[in-house]
This record gives C-alpha cells, sequence and structure tokens, in this order.
C-alpha cells in the first residue's frame, strides 16, 4: 500500500489550520491512496483508513463523527484561482460519502476526484509537495502540520518569502 504524500503545491494554498490532526491524517491518507487512480471512484474501508491515518480505534465511536465532520469541511474546501483574464472556483470530490452501521463496527468511505481537480493528485511532473505519511500523522498539532507542508513544499529551494 502506498504511504508517500504527493500532490501539487496548488494543495498547499487551501488553508486546513481549523481541520482537527484526525481531518487532516484522514484527508492525506485518502491523497495518498487516491493518487494514480484518476477520477475513478475509490472505497476504503474503516480498517485501511484507520491503518492509513495511525487511527486508535480505542475511540472507535469518535470516528463516525471525525468523518461526518470531514465530510463537510471537505463540502466548502475549494481551489481558487485567478488571473487577468478569469476566476475559477473547483471542487476538489466529485463525490464524498462515508456510511456506518449502527453499532459503529463497519464503516466505509466512497470519494472521487472531481475531473477539473485530477491534476492537483495525479498530473505531478513539477511543483508538487512530497511526504512519509507516517511522519504527517504522527505530528499532532494542527499548526506544526501546517507548517510541516510548507517545510516539505519548499525543501528543495531551501527559502520562502511569507
Amino acid at each position: 500500500m502506498n504511504r508517500v504524500v504527493k500532490y501539487h503545491n496548488d494543495l498547499n494554498t487551501i488553508p486546513m489550520r481549523k481541520w482537527t490532526s484526525e481531518e487532516q491524517n484522514f484527508f492525506f491518507s485518502i491523497v495518498t491512496q487516491a493518487r494514480d487512480k484518476g477520477t475513478t471512484p475509490l472505497i476504503f474501508s474503516k480498517e485501511q483508513l484507520v491503518d492509513l491515518a495511525n487511527y486508535s480505534l480505542e475511540r472507535n465511536k469518535d470516528l463516525h463523527t471525525i468523518f461526518k465532520n470531514l465530510t463537510e469541511k471537505l463540502a466548502i474546501m475549494r481551489y481558487r484561482e485567478q488571473t487577468s483574464n478569469s476566476y475559477t472556483i473547483m471542487m476538489l470530490f466529485q463525490y464524498f460519502e462515508a456510511k456506518w452501521t449502527d453499532d459503529l463496527s463497519d464503516m466505509t468511505l466512497e470519494v472521487q476526484v472531481s475531473e477539473r481537480f485530477d491534476y492537483i493528485i495525479n498530473k505531478l511532473n513539477a511543483e508538487f509537495t512530497q511526504f512519509e505519511l507516517a511522519q504527517f500523522t504522527n505530528i499532532r498539532s494542527t499548526y506544526a502540520k501546517e507548517m510541516f507542508k510548507f517545510l516539505k513544499q519548499w525543501r528543495t529551494i531551501g527559502k520562502k518569502r511569507i
């Protein structure tokens, strides 16, 4: 199973500072597995996502809340691009559905990357951020996670103007 997160740098322009650490871990676990799959719908089991996101099932009851909150945040997550002659807004996922049984013993997540945003995950020739998923999931602070992504984005340049 692929455990290297790799995506276009444009994704770093979307603020995730208000996301919980767990939501970010699950999001980047999904991004990791969606890479090179195009816009094909993908189905993840609870076990797959828990393993990828380094999540402890001791808090199983919280998992459906995390999935629900993640779904809500993805619904309002948009990438905006403005040029001198255009303004574009794109959604990352065309489809994102979390399902669970009443006793929470089984959960699935079905996602489909939107065609317009496909380049963020699947067409990576230049200008991409790459890091080990395990490194990211071991960081607890959301501020530190944001800094980690920017540091990884600029690792080959050596400096960034702020």
